[in-house]
């Protein structure tokens, strides 16, 4: 049996994923004000830079995470932290706009790699009730930088310039590092701990032998592909579709606001829900999120007047329904998954995710052109509510 890990290890386990949030933020919000407002770029490098900076993810996601697998996960996250803040310092005195995007890329790879690292440790240093606890403190910490990094991120670029904003950012990678210096020495005792542990299915695709033999996982991961699917679908049209309820831009940042208030809620509520309401509870999760979506589009199709307020409750609800079902997820992934290949089934199913958000806003786009946003508002909707529906009536029970 697992020797139960010391506050030392949980705290910075906890403090290396935390940063890791506010650093991918952060740097997020920079890249683009550094494009923009430092460099002048045009509309289409711009559009071409959010491309490739979630284009490795897209396309080389398994693979990296299958070769994480078999590398030690603190050096292979220390290297892509070095490797996050170099780029990060270089596009500060980079003056090409085509160099600029070859490191922009080489950022994404750093993001890429550093997924599935953190998931590898995760799965090797912390139980599965360490598990929940970790996952819902940084859960917490993602949902408020998701809002507060970018906001702070585009301030210190207007007053300082995004140069000081790019070194901040590498200047977090600091205390990582030493918390994975630590984490190294954990890792390599919690390796002779696993040995003799059953082995991981050794055919490629690992992923798709855990979705055949494993139910429980097969309802997770089914949940939060939807989820992600419906999410791409309708959420760039959003903006949009307060724009014609007559809503002006403070609605649509008290929403962004919302949803991730509901995501912090939804992560405090995660245990004592998942106690009460079982493997149930993801189901329930995806059918208040759709109701969420499918409400505001019908009452708008039907001409009546939305509320700010409604709004915002119902937004909540979107984002604390989410944040379960992302959790539930996590949690599921960490404890079903062998530790011998999570690497490359983190990021395999991130890459599932990944092309449904790409996918999504295409379709949603096409869709919105012949039936107006109100419409795909409440085909997503009742897509999320049916797979919720269905699933919840005729899901065999997992073991």
């Amino acid at each position: 049996m697992a020797e139960r890990p010391g506050t030392a290890t949980v705290s910075a386990l906890l403090l290396v994923r935390c940063v890791s949030c506010v650093v991918l933020w952060m740097d997020f919000t920079l890249v683009f004000a550094i494009l923009a407002f430092s460099r002048g770029a045009s509309t289409l490098v711009v559009g071409l830079a959010a491309m490739i900076y979630a284009l490795p993810g897209l396309m080389l996601g398994p693979w990296i995470g299958a070769l994480t697998d078999r590398l030690p996960a603190a050096p292979v996250l220390s290297g892509c932290y070095l490797l996050r803040a170099g780029t990060s310092i270089a596009i500060i005195s980079c003056d090409s706009l085509g160099v600029m995007l070859g490191l922009i890329v080489l950022h994404g790879f750093s993001n890429l790699g550093a997924m599935p690292a953190e998931q590898i440790l995760v799965k090797k240093l912390l139980p599965e009730h360490h598990m929940v606890m970790n996952l819902r403190v940084v859960t917490i910490v993602d949902q408020a930088a998701k809002i507060g990094a970018p906001a702070f991120g585009g301030w210190v670029a207007q007053r300082f310039g995004s140069a000081t904003g790019f070194w901040l950012s590498a200047s977090l990678v600091v205390p990582a590092l030493i918390c994975l210096e630590f984490l190294r020495s954990e890792g390599a005792r919690s390796d002779r701990l696993h040995q003799g542990a059953s082995r991981a299915p050794t055919e490629r695709g690992q992923i798709w032998h855990l979705l055949r033999a494993d139910e429980t996982y097969r309802l997770a991961f089914a949940a939060a592909w939807i989820q992600t699917a419906v999410l791409g679908l309708y959420d760039p049209l959003l903006a949009l579709f307060l724009k014609g309820l007559g809503c002006g831009a403070a609605v649509f940042g008290q929403i962004v606001s919302a949803t991730a208030l509901g995501g912090v809620a939804g992560a405090m509520a995660f245990r004592n829900a998942t106690s009460r309401a079982g493997w149930r509870l993801v189901l329930y999760a995806l059918i208040g999120f759709g109701l969420s979506v499918l409400v505001p589009g019908v009452l708008a199709g039907a001409g009546v007047r939305l509320p700010t307020a409604l709004l915002l409750g119902l937004w909540v609800i979107n984002g604390l329904c989410y944040g379960i079902t992302a959790m539930h997820f996590g949690v599921t992934q960490q404890a079903h998954c062998p530790a011998q290949c999570i690497g490359a089934v983190t990021a395999t199913a991130r890459s599932a995710q990944l092309t449904a958000l790409a996918a999504g806003p295409m379709l949603g786009a096409m869709l919105a052109t012949h039936l107006g946003i109100a419409s795909v508002l409440v085909l997503a909707g009742a897509v999320s509510v049916a797979f919720g529906v269905v699933a919840s009536l005729r899901w065999r029970r997992p073991a």
